[in-house]
């Protein structure tokens, strides 16, 4: 799983300076491309952030132009066997956008979320991704982080983290049950 963060190409410098420094957009794709080659179709993935390209001065003006983006990314990848994996944005304070409070009005709407997810959707059919895709890349760590990596406690009240960890993964391989197993503990005391 690779991280562009931001499909637009024209963005992806200003959102990921260091990135688009020592790697470039194009050799991001390039080694999606060979990841596919070697692993198959539904074994790679892609994380976008969701409305982060609303953010930069020079970024998309409305949340339907990011949208239309990052669905053109999506689309793309999907296309090419690529499963496109994305995260809400999150604007802490202290990161590099989080500092400034002007970006929070910046956030993409729920309507963004739920018209990226529903072409997602609709690409994945179309594309016959699904029945080839990994089951282990439906929630990469990093996901499950993001998810429950805030508020420790979600897991206390949310059960296993997916019954397809356990289903599919042997227990002694399992780490990130495991690993999960051993953070939740301490929150339930609490």
């Amino acid at each position: 799983t690779f991280q562009m963060e931001a499909w637009d190409p024209e963005l992806f410098p200003e959102v990921c300076p260091g990135k688009a420094k020592y790697t470039g957009r194009d050799r991001y794709l390039e080694a999606l491309q060979d990841a596919v080659d070697i692993f198959g179709q539904g074994n790679t993935g892609c994380v976008f952030v969701g409305g982060v390209t609303m953010v930069p001065p020079s970024g998309h003006k409305t949340w339907q132009e990011a949208r239309d983006s990052h669905v053109e990314g999506n689309r793309w990848m999907i296309k090419n066997g690529i499963f496109p994996i994305f995260t809400p944005l999150r604007l802490p304070p202290g990161s590099v956008y989080g500092a400034d409070p002007t970006n929070q009005a910046k956030r993409p709407p729920t309507e963004y979320y739920l018209e990226v997810a529903q072409a997602h959707h609709e690409d994945m059919e179309k594309y016959g991704l699904y029945p080839k895709l990994n089951k282990l890349l439906e929630c990469p760590f990093d996901c499950l982080m993001s998810l429950y990596g805030a508020d420790l406690g979600i897991l206390a009240h949310g059960g296993d983290p997916g019954s397809w960890l356990t289903d599919t993964v042997p227990d002694e391989a399992n780490w990130l049950v495991k690993f999960v197993a051993s953070v939740q503990s301490p929150v339930r005391a609490q």
